[in-house]
């Protein structure tokens, strides 16, 4: 006889579960608000800080990350957190500007706080139910799959790394949920044979360019994909167009901030203005894997170490205009290509250690060290991968084979890109997060091989 919770989970009506779920998701994701969220001083990231500049009529614009310059006068400025005489693009646009309105409405207040807070209750609230929507879809076995959604949704609900971001200022709980909208089209697209959807899917992944600079390589791509392998499917040739017009709807959501770049940099560049930042920072004499050193001390930046001044003299002598920006991502390439290529083996390496990061436990990043954190996150992976192998062994009898080209990609390219840049906690979450619709399905296969075991004893 199964026990009133799940009876519950596997029993009630899916419109009562669901209902319950976002109630539940609701109630923790506030209390987490409410107990652990930081109104009076709240460290807004890179995205307070362009705001606030904004709010203050200096335009788009920040000193760039980890630099400490040693030039009196801009270091002088740097200390009096005045911002320098240029605009950039350091950060992606959406969720800076949605600070920018709280900061508008209410001033850098802890109303403004609150009330960005409380968004994020809002976006990770509806996080389980489109987890529970795209499990539907990744079969067509209708009763297996509603028992895996369920557990999808369930896990959604209680993943407590993704519902601590909450007091983040990051747009993590924002982008999480933009990036599940993209992949529940896609799938749309193949169980529905829809051409709509897959229109959808590149409104919501011109948005989560905007969110995550990276997407635009990604979302392009699982677009594409998506369109070929419904092409291939349904012998249909629609599906192929639509996927170019699905690429060409992302393109179009970020033309405004293209423009906006094209008009400030001279030139195009398509959402931020230091890639080569990113991979500086994995791959440099000083890189760990993560952002912190191994002695627990904070950056693995040789711009913010006061021991080794090359670079700062060379982020000094680049003008302060609208070009600095630029100038210093070249820096930056020069660097991380020279190091790469000087020492493979110490990168080779690194890589490794960063895929293990990534999969496995960050070993150097305080915030990782928490129990809480360490046992979601373990507990998660497993259950991806569990779900990933069901999908790739059931591929061709009950589940979509596209689904698992979709996942393939998705995990593929994120490793690929952590391998070569670095890891924080709040990247892993995203990149489970995007990953939790596998999580019912693995721990419907855990649960029916224990039971198997147990019926064999």
């Amino acid at each position: 006889m199964k026990s009133s919770f799940l009876a519950f989970i596997f029993d009630s009506p899916s419109k009562r579960f669901l209902w319950i779920m976002t109630a539940v998701a609701f109630a923790i994701r506030l209390t987490i608000m409410l107990l652990l969220g930081e109104t009076v001083k709240p460290e807004m990231y890179e995205m307070g800080a362009i705001a606030s500049n904004m709010l203050h009529g200096y335009g788009y614009a920040m000193h760039w990350l980890s630099y400490v310059p040693i030039e009196p006068l801009r270091k002088a400025m740097v200390e009096a957190h005045l911002p320098p005489p240029y605009e950039g693009a350091w950060q992606p646009p959406l969720q800076t500007y949605i600070v920018y309105y709280a900061f508008q409405l209410f001033g850098e207040t802890p109303k403004a706080a609150s009330m960005l807070m409380l968004l994020n209750v809002v976006w990770s609230t509806f996080i389980p139910l489109v987890v529970y929507r795209i499990t539907t879809l990744l079969g067509t076995d209708e009763a297996i799959l509603e028992k895996a959604s369920r557990l999808s949704a369930l896990a959604a609900t209680f993943f407590l790394p993704a519902a601590y971001a909450v007091i983040t200022y990051s747009g993590s709980s924002l982008y999480q949920l933009v990036f599940l909208l993209f992949f529940w089209m896609l799938l749309l697209t193949l169980r529905r044979q829809n051409v709509v959807y897959l229109l959808a899917a590149g409104v919501f992944a011109g948005i989560q360019m905007l969110l995550r600079s990276e997407f635009l390589v990604l979302g392009l791509g699982m677009i594409t994909l998506a369109s070929l392998v419904a092409t291939w499917q349904f012998k249909d040739r629609r599906f192929l167009f639509a996927g170019m017009i699905g690429c060409l709807m992302a393109l179009l959501v970020i033309t405004p901030w293209m423009v906006r770049n094209y008009n400030v940099f001279g030139k195009i560049v398509p959402i931020v203005s230091r890639p080569w930042f990113e991979i500086w920072r994995g791959n440099n004499p000083d890189a760990t894997g993560a952002a912190w050193k191994k002695d627990g001390s904070w950056y693995c930046s040789i711009l913010a170490d006061s021991t080794n001044t090359k670079l700062t003299h060379e982020f000094d002598a680049i003008p302060y205009t609208n070009a600095f920006e630029l100038r210093a991502n070249e820096i930056m390439k020069r660097e991380a290509l020279t190091f790469m290529h000087e020492h493979p083996t110490e990168v080779a390496t690194l890589a490794i250690q960063k895929i293990g990061f990534l999969w496995i436990h960050d070993l150097y990043n305080p915030q990782s060290q928490k129990i809480v954190y360490i046992v979601f996150m373990v507990a998660t992976s497993v259950l991806i991968w569990c779900g990933f192998w069901t999908l790739w062994r059931w591929q061709g009898k009950s589940i979509n084979d596209g689904a698992i080209l979709l996942y393939g990609a998705y995990i593929l390219f994120y490793t690929g890109i952590f391998a070569l840049t670095f890891i924080l906690p709040r990247y892993r979450v995203y990149v489970f997060s995007g990953l939790l619709p596998l999580t019912g399905i693995g721990l419907a296969w855990l649960w029916k091989v224990f039971q198997g075991k147990v019926k064999t004893k």
